[in-house]
């Protein structure tokens, strides 16, 4: 049975089908579309259209969320990467231009399975190293983009070939974060909020007012300006900072290459400190309770990083779990809550009673300094369920009074 890998391009499953049954010339245009297809990295738009692809229709979107680059584009523009060519042009490719592979997972694949196939994520505009392993990538001379007189080109065969090459570690940290956040955009992980980031991370002229062009140079010294035009996304097409104002605005961001997206999250995740400071535990519960005669109640957090950014997971004995974010150097002073994962036995009553004394929810939520949402989980946990459905009848009781 044959079936395509994890992270495998379309055309390399073809590549690998032809070596072993081989298929003519009418039978690949009838898969691509001579001259109406952008890339190979893209699906063709053949595939689930017409009669004789009847029964690939229902695997269709799996394909085309698994087996090609279109969602490195809908992840930030929500179109499909042959729509994103047919708007920016052929520039929108000229990032990725030819095919590429990881000497690691090469070796890996050639032991594990007896062969190696192109990875989606690899072929990205802007890879230049493998996100697992950090090794530079091996660039071969077969363009992305189809012509007349093309052939399919396998990668088992390009490998057999190139094996000789050592692997040759990536000492660029930039340049690994960036083939991460490719990645990510890849996988549908987006986090957008540009403008209140960059105020975040410091680049503010004056109060609520963003300083893109430091923002922009900071950026261009961070990853090289070598590297930006190697990889073509030169960060200077106008004014200092145009491109990272362009992509603070919900509007014309669009207009920038989904590249340029990764540039800016691999940035701030470069910016972003490995682990939060806390002072030494325990730690005072930021929660009205009763914890007897516990002054320090929470014994435990636990750092993650959750959609890019660090959290902290707390337990109180109180029974109520929340995460923590930004770090608290002051034992004495209790820490504060971002999210409520589990609300307790003692939350809930108190909840319930505030409520009951006549507080509206976010009053409620007001006077114990939680998140509106834990308010309205304790109070659907409290709700009594209807001993029966209301009905549009009069209830038994129910009497018409006449005279």
């Amino acid at each position: 049975m044959f079936a395509l890998y994890d992270d495998e391009i379309f055309y390399s499953g073809v590549a690998r089908l032809q070596k072993r049954l081989p298929i003519g010339r009418i039978e690949l245009q009838s898969i691509f579309g001579f001259g109406k297809f952008a890339s190979f990295l893209f699906l063709p738009p053949q595939i689930g259209q017409s009669g004789a692809e009847f029964f690939l229709k229902p695997h269709v979107r799996r394909l085309r969320e698994r087996h090609c680059t279109s969602p490195f584009y809908a992840t930030t523009h929500g179109v499909t990467g042959a729509n994103f060519a047919k708007l920016h042009g052929s520039s929108a490719l000229r990032m990725g231009q030819r095919m590429q592979l990881c000497a690691t997972c090469s070796e890996h694949d050639i032991k594990t399975i007896g062969e190696t196939y192109w990875r989606r994520s690899h072929q990205l505009p802007g890879a230049s190293v493998c996100w697992k392993h950090n090794t530079r990538l091996i660039g071969s001379k077969f363009s992305v983009s189809p012509s007349r007189n093309f052939s399919l080109h396998d990668a088992t065969d390009f490998w057999a070939a190139a094996s000789s090459q050592a692997e040759d570690p990536n000492e660029s940290r930039a340049e690994w974060l960036l083939a991460a956040e490719l990645r990510n955009l890849l996988l549908g992980h987006y986090r957008g909020n540009f403008r209140t980031r960059v105020l975040q991370a410091g680049y503010e002229r004056k109060a609520g007012t963003p300083d893109f062009e430091s923002l922009e140079a900071d950026i261009t010294a961070f990853f090289g300006a070598d590297f930006l035009l190697q990889i073509g996304a030169g960060v200077t097409p106008g004014a200092q900072g145009n491109w990272t104002r362009l992509l603070s605005s919900p509007k014309n961001r669009r207009t920038l290459h989904s590249t340029y997206h990764a540039l800016f999250e691999a940035f701030l995740r470069s910016q972003a400190p490995s682990q939060a400071v806390y002072a030494n535990g325990p730690w005072r519960c930021p929660l009205p309770l009763d914890h007897g005669t516990d002054r320090y109640p929470v014994k435990t957090l636990n750092q993650r990083r959750e959609r890019g950014a660090l959290v902290a997971a707390a337990n109180c004995s109180c029974g109520t779990a929340f995460s923590t974010r930004g770090g608290q150097t002051d034992r004495e002073a209790p820490l504060r809550i971002s999210r409520i994962s589990k609300i307790g036995a003692q939350l809930a009553a108190r909840i319930c009673s505030e409520i009951a004394g006549g507080k509206t929810r976010k009053q409620t939520a007001a006077v114990l300094q939680i998140p509106f949402n834990a308010v309205v989980r304790a109070c659907a946990m409290q709700a009594q369920p209807r001993q029966r459905p209301r009905s549009v009848s009069p209830s038994p009781s129910f009497s018409v009074r006449t005279e």
